[in-house]
């Protein structure tokens, strides 16, 4: 990236002001212009779509005349500022952070003095003056409980007559606390604050309204003669429910391999359940009430129903636009935007430079999240970058291989390198924990089984779907051929013929997801596939 000193500043606080390198002003010619950088300052490294921003500067003129308008502007942009200032495909327009940099807010007015005779513009700027007003004069204050969910886990109740058994269940204590605190996106109540509950009479509620938790593990240890019970709940504290409980029974043998075993049977398990409950929850709640990380959360939803879908990258950008330096929210968008490549007509090299950007964003936030890398890693491998696609997958494992989505990322991206067998381990793991289990599983199922040449297996998967599988289709009917369905795979590539989004060639689809491929026998699969399906390749 350019040292700051090389690069055009802008600023929004007190008036519009934009200088060059050499800090002389640079005066544009339109004020709609000046608009629409403003526009795209308030969500820096995010993207906004052509017919987003005619909704917003034109909004009283009709559809090709706003599109007209907009090609005016991007074009006299490119004159003014040089042609990388802005990274323009067919379809979005954003801000290129190599070459223009945003002045942090301050206690002036937002676009102090600026008016432009739009209304749909009018009321944004009115909104963004309130939003960032408040901003400014929101009080920090140390929330009673941190905005990411807290978990303590209690001391596990020793049942067993042998008073020697409380090492035991002090040992597995210990240990799911470790493995817990190996995730990101919650927090965890050290063991030695959590040790003093050991032996209180007190409800979960009372314990974790003490320890400023949302969510309290505990568990019991029993040995009888040679047999071990080990039983393990998690409790959401406000309402004191029940949201997930097992037992482990095991033959008593190596006790720390026992101990190693189960407490990362219990470790895989509980964040699910707690993303699960707070998605629930999030839900039922006015959208203006959620947080930045409550948005990050129902984005990955909306995207587990559809990886393109417009809901998910306005919960992204909601979350960025309340902390600019969420870093999850950051990765999440770096793999919306590579989706985009399955869209018709859509410009690989802009979206590629869009995916090194927020990635890039992302790994300067927070290098070490193993979910963050995770979610890289497919964003890379959607874009062919499979050299960085292993680098951040590997590190992902390394941090944590016990998280379900990096369980599941990682899947898919090995099966892709190439490495099916550790694919498919990884992809009978999440396929346990994964709490969610929609579309996106099956579609990850269905493209490792395929890639593992389980072609019988793969088909059988996306019955899930029912017939929802115009996403899919083209790739259901490459595989139905190559497992020799010959009429499946024709009524298949009949319904991608049918469905295809307009002006989208086969060519495209197929370039995509043979870009996924690291090595030429997994694209030579997929070519095979295609032309026994009766499409041109």
């Amino acid at each position: 990236m350019k040292e700051r000193s090389k690069m055009m500043r802008l600023t929004l606080s007190g008036g519009f002001a934009l200088t060059g390198p050499d800090n002389t002003r640079i005066n544009l010619t339109a004020r709609r212009a000046a608009a629409l950088l403003a526009y795209l300052a308030v969500s820096p490294g995010l993207s906004r779509s052509r017919e987003e921003i005619m909704a917003l500067l034109w909004s009283e003129r009709p559809e090709a005349q706003a599109r007209g308008s907009l090609r005016q502007i991007l074009t006299a942009l490119r004159k003014e500022l040089g042609p990388g200032a802005l990274i323009i495909d067919p379809s979005q327009v954003a801000l290129n952070p190599e070459e223009m940099s945003i002045a942090p807010s301050d206690e002036r007015e937002f676009l102090s003095g600026f008016q432009l005779k739009d209304p749909a513009f009018e009321d944004w700027l009115r909104d963004e003056r309130l939003r960032q007003e408040a901003l400014r004069e929101e009080v920090p204050q140390t929330p009673s409980v941190p905005e990411s969910p807290a978990l303590a886990v209690l001391p596990f109740e020793n049942l067993s007559a042998d008073p020697d058994g409380a090492f035991f269940s002090d040992g597995i204590t210990q240990d799911i606390t470790t493995e817990l605190s190996r995730f990101y996106g919650f927090y965890v109540i050290a063991h030695r604050t959590s040790q003093q509950y050991r032996d209180k009479a007190m409800s979960a509620y009372e314990i974790g309204k003490e320890l400023e938790v949302n969510y309290i593990v505990d568990g019991s240890v029993r040995q009888t003669g040679d047999r071990v019970r080990i039983t393990a709940e998690l409790i959401e504290v406000e309402d004191e429910t029940h949201l997930w409980a097992d037992r482990f029974d095991r033959d008593m043998g190596d006790m720390l391999a026992i101990q190693d075993e189960v407490a990362r049977e219990i470790a895989q398990t509980i964040p699910g359940h707690i993303e699960e409950d707070r998605i629930e929850r999030v839900r039922h709640r006015p959208r203006q009430t959620l947080t930045d990380y409550e948005h990050v959360l129902m984005g990955e939803i909306e995207r587990e129903k559809d990886s393109c879908s417009a809901e998910a990258r306005r919960h992204f950008e909601t979350a960025l636009r309340l902390d600019p330096f969420n870093a999850r929210a950051f990765a999440n968008m770096a793999l919306w935007t590579a989706y985009q490549v399955y869209y018709p007509n859509t410009c690989f090299d802009d979206v590629h430079a869009r995916v090194s950007g927020l990635a890039e964003k992302a790994l300067e936030l927070e290098p070490n999240d193993p979910i963050n890398l995770a979610v890289l890693s497919s964003a890379y491998l959607t874009v062919g970058e499979h050299n960085e696609s292993r680098r951040y997958v590997e590190k992902a494992l390394r941090i944590n291989a016990n998280h379900y989505t990096v369980m599941g990322y990682a899947a898919r991206c090995l099966a892709w390198l190439g490495e099916t067998d550790r694919a498919m381990q990884l992809l009978a793991l999440y396929n346990l924990h994964d709490p969610f289990s929609g579309r996106a599983s099956v579609e990850l199922s269905f493209e490792i089984l395929t890639l593992a040449q389980q072609y019988e297996d793969a088909i059988a998967v996306t019955s899930r779907l029912g017939d929802d599988l115009d996403d899919i289709a083209s790739e259901l009917a490459a595989v139905c051929a190559l497992a020799g369905r010959s009429d499946e795979a024709a009524d298949l590539k009949s319904l991608f013929d049918a469905n295809a989004p307009q002006g989208q060639p086969f060519e495209e689809r197929m370039q995509a997801v043979l870009r996924l491929c690291a090595n030429e026998p997994e694209r030579e699969l997929w070519r095979g596939g295609y032309r026994a399906a009766g499409f041109s390749v």
